[in-house]
């Protein structure tokens, strides 16, 4: 086999999102191995992390 014209390589996934603090109006960035995952349904989810401020559940701030 060989190859005649590379192609691009994928861009890695950035696993840091940010998540607001609904108890002490916190904003804060999580790492990927620091926060969960909720299923709502088979294609909804939901990300939450405990926030360093207060210890509250903290969701994911999701920009529109």
């Amino acid at each position: 086999m060989k190859i005649i014209k590379h192609g691009k390589k994928p861009e890695p996934v950035n696993p840091v999102k940010r998540f607001e603090c609904p108890h002490c109006g916190c904003v804060f960035e999580v790492d990927g191995n620091e926060y969960s995952i909720s299923f709502v349904t088979i294609v909804q989810h939901e990300y939450h992390a405990q926030c360093p401020e207060c210890d509250a559940v903290a969701n994911e701030v999701t920009t529109r």
